[in-house]
Protein backbone atom coordinates (compact mmCIF):
# COMPACT_ATOMS: atom_id res chain seq x y z
CA UNK A 1 0.00 0.00 0.00
CA UNK A 2 2.74 2.25 0.80
CA UNK A 3 4.11 1.71 -2.64
CA UNK A 4 0.80 2.69 -4.17
CA UNK A 5 0.70 5.73 -1.98
CA UNK A 6 4.24 6.71 -3.08
CA UNK A 7 3.31 6.06 -6.73
CA UNK A 8 0.15 8.13 -6.43
CA UNK A 9 2.02 10.94 -4.74
CA UNK A 10 4.70 10.84 -7.45
CA UNK A 11 1.87 10.79 -10.06
CA UNK A 12 0.28 13.89 -8.45
CA UNK A 13 3.67 15.58 -8.28
CA UNK A 14 4.25 14.60 -11.87
CA UNK A 15 0.81 16.04 -12.85
CA UNK A 16 1.55 19.22 -10.92
CA UNK A 17 4.94 19.58 -12.62
CA UNK A 18 3.33 18.84 -15.97
CA UNK A 19 0.64 21.46 -15.29
CA UNK A 20 3.33 23.95 -14.27
CA UNK A 21 5.26 23.16 -17.46
CA UNK A 22 2.11 23.63 -19.55
CA UNK A 23 1.44 26.94 -17.80
CA UNK A 24 5.03 28.02 -18.42
CA UNK A 25 4.68 26.91 -22.06
CA UNK A 26 1.50 28.99 -22.44
CA UNK A 27 3.24 31.92 -20.78
CA UNK A 28 6.25 31.61 -23.12
CA UNK A 29 4.01 31.25 -26.18
CA UNK A 30 2.04 34.34 -25.22
CA UNK A 31 5.29 36.26 -24.53
CA UNK A 32 6.65 35.17 -27.90
CA UNK A 33 3.46 36.33 -29.61
CA UNK A 34 3.67 39.72 -27.86
CA UNK A 35 7.35 40.11 -28.78
CA UNK A 36 6.53 39.21 -32.39
CA UNK A 37 3.69 41.75 -32.49
CA UNK A 38 5.84 44.45 -30.96
CA UNK A 39 8.68 43.68 -33.37
CA UNK A 40 6.26 43.89 -36.26
CA UNK A 41 4.89 47.14 -34.89
CA UNK A 42 8.41 48.57 -34.47
CA UNK A 43 9.28 47.55 -38.05
CA UNK A 44 6.12 49.21 -39.35
CA UNK A 45 6.87 52.32 -37.31
CA UNK A 46 10.47 52.44 -38.55
CA UNK A 47 9.20 52.16 -42.15
CA UNK A 48 6.73 54.96 -41.42
CA UNK A 49 9.50 57.13 -39.95
CA UNK A 50 11.76 56.37 -42.92
CA UNK A 51 8.99 57.31 -45.36
CA UNK A 52 8.27 60.45 -43.38
CA UNK A 53 11.95 61.44 -43.42
CA UNK A 54 12.11 60.80 -47.16
CA UNK A 55 8.93 62.81 -47.67
CA UNK A 56 10.26 65.71 -45.60
CA UNK A 57 13.58 65.57 -47.45
CA UNK A 58 11.79 65.69 -50.77
CA UNK A 59 9.59 68.56 -49.55
CA UNK A 60 12.65 70.41 -48.30
CA UNK A 61 14.35 69.94 -51.66
CA UNK A 62 11.24 71.13 -53.48
CA UNK A 63 10.85 74.10 -51.19
CA UNK A 64 14.53 75.00 -51.29
CA UNK A 65 14.72 74.86 -55.09
CA UNK A 66 12.23 77.68 -55.65
CA UNK A 67 13.99 79.59 -52.90
CA UNK A 68 17.32 79.03 -54.61
CA UNK A 69 15.67 79.82 -57.92
CA UNK A 70 14.17 82.98 -56.41
CA UNK A 71 17.51 83.95 -54.85
CA UNK A 72 19.34 83.34 -58.10
CA UNK A 73 16.71 85.39 -59.97
CA UNK A 74 17.06 88.15 -57.40
CA UNK A 75 20.85 88.06 -57.74
CA UNK A 76 20.57 88.03 -61.52
CA UNK A 77 18.16 90.98 -61.47
CA UNK A 78 20.46 92.83 -59.09
CA UNK A 79 23.45 92.11 -61.34
CA UNK A 80 21.52 93.20 -64.42
CA UNK A 81 20.49 96.38 -62.62
CA UNK A 82 24.12 97.11 -61.72
CA UNK A 83 25.14 96.37 -65.29
CA UNK A 84 22.50 98.76 -66.65
CA UNK A 85 23.65 101.42 -64.19
CA UNK A 86 27.25 100.95 -65.29
CA UNK A 87 26.23 101.12 -68.96
CA UNK A 88 24.36 104.38 -68.26
CA UNK A 89 27.41 105.74 -66.47
CA UNK A 90 29.64 104.76 -69.38
CA UNK A 91 27.23 106.34 -71.87
CA UNK A 92 27.10 109.50 -69.75
CA UNK A 93 30.88 109.66 -69.53
CA UNK A 94 31.18 108.99 -73.26
CA UNK A 95 28.70 111.76 -74.03
CA UNK A 96 30.50 114.06 -71.61
CA UNK A 97 33.80 113.12 -73.26
CA UNK A 98 32.20 113.71 -76.68
CA UNK A 99 31.05 117.17 -75.56
CA UNK A 100 34.55 117.87 -74.30
CA UNK A 101 36.01 116.61 -77.58
CA UNK A 102 33.51 118.77 -79.46
CA UNK A 103 34.47 121.73 -77.29
CA UNK A 104 38.13 121.00 -77.91
CA UNK A 105 37.37 120.74 -81.62
CA UNK A 106 35.50 124.05 -81.52
CA UNK A 107 38.40 125.60 -79.63
CA UNK A 108 40.85 124.21 -82.19
CA UNK A 109 38.67 125.52 -85.01
CA UNK A 110 38.46 128.87 -83.23
CA UNK A 111 42.21 128.87 -82.82
CA UNK A 112 42.69 128.02 -86.48
CA UNK A 113 40.22 130.76 -87.44
CA UNK A 114 42.06 133.24 -85.21
CA UNK A 115 45.34 132.22 -86.80
CA UNK A 116 43.86 132.63 -90.27
CA UNK A 117 42.33 135.93 -89.28
CA UNK A 118 45.62 137.11 -87.81
CA UNK A 119 47.41 136.09 -91.00
CA UNK A 120 44.78 137.77 -93.12
CA UNK A 121 45.03 140.89 -90.99
CA UNK A 122 48.79 140.79 -91.26
CA UNK A 123 48.56 140.20 -94.99
CA UNK A 124 45.99 142.98 -95.41
CA UNK A 125 48.15 145.26 -93.31
CA UNK A 126 51.19 144.39 -95.37
CA UNK A 127 49.24 144.90 -98.60
CA UNK A 128 47.94 148.24 -97.36
CA UNK A 129 51.41 149.22 -96.33
CA UNK A 130 52.79 148.17 -99.71
CA UNK A 131 49.98 150.00 -101.45
CA UNK A 132 50.72 153.07 -99.43
CA UNK A 133 54.39 152.70 -100.21
CA UNK A 134 53.61 152.25 -103.89
CA UNK A 135 51.26 155.21 -103.86
CA UNK A 136 53.78 157.37 -102.21
CA UNK A 137 56.45 156.20 -104.63
CA UNK A 138 54.08 156.77 -107.51
CA UNK A 139 53.24 160.20 -106.20
CA UNK A 140 56.89 161.06 -105.83
CA UNK A 141 57.67 159.73 -109.24
CA UNK A 142 54.79 161.76 -110.65
CA UNK A 143 56.02 164.85 -108.89
CA UNK A 144 59.46 164.25 -110.18
CA UNK A 145 58.27 163.93 -113.69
Amino acid sequence: LERIYILESKGREFDRKLSNLESADLYLQESHRMVTERTSLVEKYSKYVEEKVNSLTIQEDVLSKPSNYHNSNFKQEKTESRLASLENSVLFLQSKNKVKEDNDEVLKCGSVLNTIQNRNTTTVTEIERKENTLKSETTETSKNL
